[in-house]
């Protein structure tokens, strides 16, 4: 994935209102990527549903390299706080939900 622009864009579509925030993270947003790194996202939605994980699979089916993790509000606030701490170092591409 060479656009982040593209993605952002793409998840947006797919998602429209329920997308709360979108998130890039792990070893390629902090810059410590190897070659065959990963693009990591974090999703989160206002809800999950089969129809907003059939539009998540449609924009990305000829994509490959993503790793791309789906939330709903209710998984941010029942989640462990060590866990939650990875919001602290991931870079917000789309939206806010107010973690700072």
């Amino acid at each position: 994935m060479s656009n982040l622009e593209e993605l952002r864009r793409r998840v947006v579509r797919a998602l429209g209102e329920g997308l709360i925030c979108l998130f890039f993270t792990r070893c390629r947003s902090w810059g410590d990527e190897r070659g065959e790194s990963d693009y990591d996202f974090i999703v989160i939605v206002s809800e999950l549903s089969g129809e907003r994980m059939f539009a998540m699979r449609e924009a990305f089916s000829n994509l490959s390299g993503l790793s791309i993790c789906v939330l709903d509000v209710d998984d941010v606030r029942t989640m462990p706080k060590a866990e939650f701490l990875e919001f602290t170092r991931s870079r917000k591409i789309n939206g806010d939900f107010g973690y700072e």
